[in-house]
């Protein structure tokens, strides 16, 4: 059952967090970032045409997102110790490459792990091999890693989330991506100038076309992270002046290369970015248009168009934007996720407009239309597109309180979620349930409540979830995964409850009583009847526990350890009702009647015995020899059936059965028929053998004195065996078979034994009734002595009037008739009456009365 919960909440949490993987129709799921590791590929020109066949290899398994098996690769060829140094690195640097990208397509919570491994994969390579021609390379590389990880914290920035801690950290990391790009431009520099053009590279160099392609690539990455460092300050700030004017020098150097340059086009556009983000709008426009008149490819022709949409918006020009957007999504075949985040913005801008006018319908209609291109961004791009949209949406969306459609605010709801803000996906729910109700949605009211509960117990927030688990079920009880819900939010309480603190355990107790009086006829009461069942058995209460357990339904999941717990708690239940001398007939007449219902036992006995049967059956005889008049015949017959009809059982389960079979026979005087049986124990472990020993210590206590020294003789045996195996047992074990078998002695005529054994266990349990009496027993028997002075010692350290008390007095009275002091017996004899008329209850009162009489 327990699998059963996890499944449970697995796909109601899967019904919102599900998290799809798709690439993007124009090949890559992150256009945006993955422009951040453009560089890999001038990275690699010097090492691709050594054997391009793994890289094209490894870029198939990251279009696909299939990184575990990218970094596999990886790994395993960078664990052959013959690999050359220029492969070691070309792989190190595709390991980290693979990380990067695989951080990037990640939810938030998995990333950290990935760029810190993506790191120390190059520096490892570095700190081999700081003399390796490729070290460059390598260095850059881990420039690109922090650019990537600062970049992926900036642009998260545009929407919202913990903004304090995701700036300092963004802009850590874009500053260390700087400084290293900046070095690693000098090195480049360096090893350009060393290298004379009429020299032929040596094996593993790069050559002079390979160092200005990566001196420009290098460049053009150093623009990108300067551009966005300064997008991370304020605006009108002089550092974000400074750094967008760096970035713009530096891009436009760039820009001036030749077409089919590939850097060429992404250095023009993001020129025109960073006259955006500057402010000059006008000069943005105008290198715009200049672009229109080159005749972009498709790809920068998306990305103009995204670029003019956004400088419409920044210029307030929300209908040109809107043109722009009429002009389609596709050119060529080929779209873009950067622009579908353009027009995600152009449609919240509309909408902003339009509840900012007071027009409702035209409101909703944009709403619409944003909320259709988050489900665009969804379905045509990368997990990273899709958080950055539904984050965009959700920030807007949730910030205006006018916003009533259900569906709208748990779209913004899932995309908090998404975007590791989990106090605003919270938020969000809560009013997407409550407009819910509102709209008489109880199922969708449901469906939200169980995901907000699903955000709190991820977080480990156990209490809260219980609550909204709870609340999300009670409101809709007739929901079909209500049962589930609430059963999650128990679950959850008994996580708390561990702690042993009273409260929670009360609540948790409560909520499985509710559980059973709401859903009675749930899949999910049998799991609430067995955990109800521990918190009675922990409160020893065995009554209650007892019927709990018996309420598990047969053949469930559960149903093995209710008839383990329901055998457990009528033994427990019937052990208490005979210490304290109260009828016993009526519970185990009950107890019979449970075990034979839940293991599915009834007059006769199966064809083929299960496990759960064969454990109720030893349950079952044990109540019948104990608890019943005739039970020893009984639990022989059903014994000795089970045991010839299940030879396939457990070793233990057999040797548990001979056991009791010994038991049941010596109970019936058949003492050498039950010595037979204990031989078939013989490599049994003690667990077995301890019942019998019981049973017969029992036997023992009230039998005649023929039968009681055969009894004792047996009881002997079993306890050398179980002494055999001492190792298996513990101290309180030990000190209970020690008793046991000192009794044993004393009935079978050994008083003196038994009495040297009991000095030395008294003396280590000073404290304890049942040794005490023992060794006062043994010295009774054995007539020695001390016992006077033992049974004395019990009645002072009794409560008087109760049982032990009672006892001591009858053997203090005993001691004095035997050694003829008649008057002495007497006397203790009239106190006893005096002060107790009833003199401890028939039995007991009829033995102090012979006493008497003989004393008189």
């Amino acid at each position: 059952m327990t699998a059963r919960i996890g499944k449970t909440r697995d796909v109601v949490c899967r019904w919102w967090f599900l998290r799809r993987s798709r690439s993007c129709e124009s090949g890559c799921a992150s256009r945006g970032l993955c422009i951040a590791v453009a560089l890999f590929l001038a990275i690699h020109c010097a090492l691709a045409r050594a054997d391009s066949s793994d890289e094209r290899f490894l870029d198939g398994l990251r279009q696909r997102q299939l990184f575990s098996l990218a970094e596999k690769f990886c790994r395993d060829r960078l664990a052959r110790d013959e690999l050359p140094e220029d492969r070691r690195a070309l792989f190190a640097i595709e390991l980290s490459r693979t990380l990067v990208e695989e951080a990037l397509q990640s939810p938030p919570e998995k990333r950290d792990e990935l760029w810190k491994q993506s790191l120390a994969t190059v520096d490892d390579f570095a700190r081999r091999y700081p003399q390796s021609p490729r070290l460059v390379q390598i260095r850059v590389q881990r420039a690109l890693v922090q650019l990537a990880w600062g970049e992926l914290l900036a642009q998260e920035l545009d929407t919202g989330g913990a903004r304090d801690a995701r700036l300092t950290a963004a802009r850590d990391h874009l500053r260390q991506a700087i400084e290293e790009l900046e070095k690693g431009i000098e090195k480049i520099a360096e090893l350009q100038r060393r290298l004379q053009p009429s020299r032929k590279p040596a094996p593993g160099e790069l050559s002079t076309s390979e160092l200005r392609s990566l001196e420009r690539n290098s460049q053009y990455q150093l623009a990108r992270a300067l551009r966005r460092q300064g997008e991370s300050y304020p605006l009108e700030s002089a550092d974000r002046a400074n750094s967008l004017t760096q970035a713009g020098e530096l891009l436009r150097v760039l820009a001036q290369g030749d077409v089919e340059d590939p850097l060429t086009w992404p250095s023009r556009l993001d020129a025109t970015t960073c006259y955006r983000l500057l402010g000059h709008l006008e000069a943005a426009t105008r290198r715009l248009d200049q672009l229109d008149e080159e005749s972009p490819p498709p790809r920068a022709q998306l990305r103009a168009r995204a670029e003019r949409m956004r400088v419409a918006l920044a210029e307030k020009h929300v209908s040109e934007a809107l043109a722009l957007v009429e002009k389609g999504r596709v050119v060529e075949d080929f779209i873009s996720a950067d622009l579908d985040l353009a027009t995600l913005e152009v449609y919240l801008a509309a909408w902003r407009a339009a509840v900012d006018a007071g027009e409702k319908s035209q409101a909703s209609a944009w709403q619409e239309k944003a909320a259709a291109v988050v489900r665009d961004i969804e379905r045509d791009h990368g997990p990273y597109w899709r958080r950055r949209g539904e984050s965009l949406f959700a920030e807007q969306i949730a910030a205006n309180p006018g916003t009533t459609d259900v569906g709208v605010l748990a779209k913004a709801a899932e995309g908090f979620y998404r975007a590791g803000q989990p106090d605003e996906a919270l938020a969000a729910f809560d009013r997407a349930v409550r407009e819910a109700h509102t709209a008489g949605q109880d199922a969708k009211a449901f469906e939200l409540g169980y995901a907000a509960a699903a955000i709190e117990q991820e977080r480990k927030n156990y209490a809260a979830a219980a609550e909204r688990f709870r609340q999300a079920a009670l409101a809709a009880p007739d929901d079909p995964q209500a049962a589930a819900s609430h059963l999650m939010a128990i679950y959850d309480l008994g996580l708390l409850a561990r702690s042993g603190a009273a409260e929670p355990l009360a609540h948790y107790t409560k909520l499985l009583e509710e559980h059973l009086e709401t859903w009675p006829k749930a899949e999910t009461v049998d799991r609430a009847h067995l955990w109800l069942a521990r918190v009675r058995e922990r409160d020893r209460q065995w009554q209650q526990a007892a019927e709990q357990y018996a309420a598990v339904r047969p053949a469930m999941d559960e149903s093995p350890e209710a008839a383990a717990g329901l055998a457990r708690a009528y033994r427990e239940l019937l052990a208490e009702l005979r210490a304290a001398g109260k009828p016993t007939a009526a519970a185990a007449s009950a107890a019979l009647a449970a075990l034979q219902t839940a293991s599915g036992l009834k007059q006769t006995a199966p064809d083929a015995w299960n496990a759960e049967q064969l454990a109720a059956l030893l349950a079952i005889a044990g109540i019948w020899l104990e608890y019943t008049e005739d039970g020893a015949a009984k639990a022989e017959r059903a014994l000795e059936v089970a045991l010839s009809q299940s030879q396939a059982a457990s070793d233990e389960w057999k040797a548990s059965a001979h056991a009791l079979l010994a038991y049941s026979l010596a109970a019936q005087g058949r003492v050498e028929d039950a010595e037979r049986q204990l031989d078939e124990v013989a490599g049994a472990g003690p667990a077995a053998l301890e019942t019998l020993v019981a049973g017969l210590d029992r036997l023992g206590a009230t039998a005649q004195p023929g039968l009681k020294r055969n009894l004792a003789a047996l009881e002997l045996r079993a306890l050398a065996r179980i002494k055999a195996g001492s190792a298996e047992i513990n101290d309180e074990q030990r000190a209970a078979l020690t008793l046991a078998r000192t009794r044993a002695l004393v009935a079978a005529g050994r008083g003196d034994e038994a009495a040297a054994e009991l000095r030395q266990l008294a003396a280590q349990h000073p404290r304890d009734g049942h040794i005490q009496e023992a060794l006062a027993t043994a010295l009774w028997e054995a007539k020695d002595p001390g016992a006077l002075a033992a049974w004395q010692n019990i009645e002072v350290k009794s409560r008087s009037g109760g049982e032990r008390w009672m006892r001591a007095k009858l053997h203090e009275a005993l001691i004095y008739d035997q050694r003829g002091q008649r008057e002495r017996a007497a006397q203790t004899i009239n106190v006893v009456k005096t002060l107790y008329p009833e003199m401890g209850g028939a039995e007991m009162k009829q033995r102090f009365l012979d006493v008497l009489k003989r004393n008189e």
